[in-house]
C-alpha cells in the first residue's frame, strides 16, 4: 500500500506545490507525511481529487504512512 509521500511523487508534485493546491503550507504536508498530523476530512477529499484516487485509497494511505512511522519509532 503506497504512502501519502508516493503518492505525491507518483503525482510528479514537491510539497510546495502540493501545499499550495490543498491551500496549506509545506510544512503541513511534511507533518502528514510523516504522520505527525493527518489531514482533515476536507483536505483528504482534495487529496483524492489530485491524485485520482478514491477517498478510501487516500485514506488508506493516511493509515500506512502511520503504520510506518510507529514501526520507525519502535526500531
Amino acid at each position: 500500500m503506497p504512502t501519502l509521500k508516493r503518492l505525491r511523487e507518483e503525482a510528479a508534485l514537491s510539497q510546495i506545490e502540493l501545499g499550495r493546491v490543498c491551500g496549506v503550507s509545506s510544512h503541513t504536508i511534511w507533518r502528514w507525511e510523516q504522520a505527525l498530523s493527518r489531514p482533515s476530512p476536507e483536505h483528504r477529499r482534495k487529496l483524492s481529487e489530485i491524485f485520482g484516487k478514491t477517498p478510501k485509497e487516500v485514506l488508506e494511505a493516511i493509515d500506512t504512512t502511520a503504520e510506518q512511522a510507529k514501526k520507525q519509532a519502535a526500531a
